[in-house]
């Protein structure tokens, strides 16, 4: 492990049909009722932002709205009619941070980083992934195969020119869906 530099690789991404399964095992609620419960709190999250409001959920973090200004044409004056929504920041709790802190890591060689899953295997894996969630992200990519971004937008190129996916939006927000019976 360098000594001025470390790096977090995510082994996988948890979604919620998965954590609602781990939480109702080892509770008394069902999973539908754990993904209602925790679709009404997004909605409640929303609600309170949009309202103005900053929330602060114990034990798990703070969540604020950030706003962006466009610049008006011609150089006329700045007004409400420029601000607009940007993204929700979220701060994690002491808490939260408390708990993770004891954290245990093991280097990686750096040849061996990213030598994971074989280049069919990686695009299995996002087809698969497709097929059950219907869209993806790069990052999701990274996160299923274990992967550089790198390697993860090659795989997306790849199997978008086989006409097997298909690309959505651009810039940050690029997505890809399967394409209908391709294989």
């Amino acid at each position: 492990l360098s000594a001025d530099h470390a790096r977090f690789i995510p082994r996988n991404t948890v979604r919620l049909n998965r954590l609602c399964e781990e939480i109702s095992a080892s509770s008394t609620f069902s999973a539908a009722d754990i993904k209602g419960v925790l679709q009404a709190l997004g909605d409640r999250i929303v609600h309170h932002l949009y309202e103005g409001n900053d929330l602060d959920i114990e034990g798990l973090g703070h969540f604020t709205a950030s706003l962006r200004c466009r610049q008006p044409e011609n150089g006329g004056k700045l007004t409400a009619r420029h601000v607009e929504f940007n993204t929700v920041k979220f701060r994690c709790s002491a808490e939260l941070r408390k708990r993770l802190h004891t954290m245990r890591f093991e280097p990686v060689p750096k040849d061996e980083r990213y030598a994971g899953l074989p280049t069919e295997e990686r695009r299995q894996n996002i087809m698969q992934h497709l097929g059950r969630e219907g869209v993806i992200q790069s990052a999701t990519c990274m996160a299923i195969n274990a992967c550089s971004r790198y390697a993860a937008l090659q795989d997306l190129e790849a199997l978008s020119a086989e006409g097997r996916i298909a690309r959505i939006g651009t810039g940050k927000t690029v997505m890809y869906r399967s394409v209908e019976g391709a294989h």
